[in-house]
């Protein structure tokens, strides 16, 4: 019989619950309510954030106050007390600070990790779906870009807007792009974000399912 011993346990537990919470947090994001015409993060992602970035140093915390570390330990406590801010410093930074929004005319997208800039569904050249990133680009002729992350709340009004107003022909040259804003459209960014599939072939298999009607 094998014996793992607690690390082993431990390491086991979180790649399990790791796709668990995603998946929750993807579902939260999805019925979260945001202003019409904006794309920010759900509450629920906002609060997971904070969760997992300060309550491991909060509960080592504990720990040294009940058991005080001696002085060769001290250093490598406090490391390990920085070490999940430190981590979670990013999503932090991105679920907090980026909030775009959008209207008939196009998307006014602000993030933390670029420059402000604003697109024209009309000058829209290029939509791609970048399966390894998990993100939707939109490009002009110009060379404007922004990303939009399937995390994002709001997706659904931004998608249909997107569809609608972007220029036919452009729509058309890309299937994978055209398929992820339709998942958008179903709230089905759970599934953009964690299947292996293509946006294509996971809308077929959604409306094969009766999950998705046919359009």
């Amino acid at each position: 019989m094998i014996v793992m011993d607690e690390s082993a346990w431990t390491g086991i537990a979180t790649v399990i619950a790791v796709p668990v919470v995603l998946g929750a947090l993807l579902r939260a994001s999805a019925r979260a309510t945001v202003p019409p015409g904006v794309l920010g993060y759900s509450r629920a992602l906002k609060v997971f954030g904070v969760v997992m970035g300060f309550l491991p140093t909060v509960l080592i915390g504990v720990v040294v106050v009940l058991k005080p570390p001696g002085p060769k330990e001290l250093p490598e406590v406090i490391g390990v007390m920085l070490l999940f801010p430190s981590l979670m410093a990013a999503l932090l930074i991105e679920v907090f600070r980026v909030r775009h929004s959008y209207d008939d005319n196009g998307v006014d997208y602000r993030s933390p990790w670029s420059k402000h800039r604003a697109m024209r569904w009309a000058d829209v050249s290029e939509i791609r779906w970048r399966h390894g990133m998990k993100w939707l680009d939109l490009r002009t002729a110009g060379g404007v870009v922004i990303h939009l992350s399937p995390f994002l709340s709001g997706l659904d009004g931004f998608a249909r807007i997107a569809l609608a107003r972007i220029p036919g022909e452009v729509v058309g040259c890309s299937p994978a792009g055209r398929a992820a804003l339709e998942l958008m459209i179903a709230r089905q960014g759970r599934v953009l974000a964690m299947s292996q599939l293509t946006p294509e072939r996971a809308l077929e298999d959604l409306r094969a399912k009766g999950v998705i009607g046919l359009q």
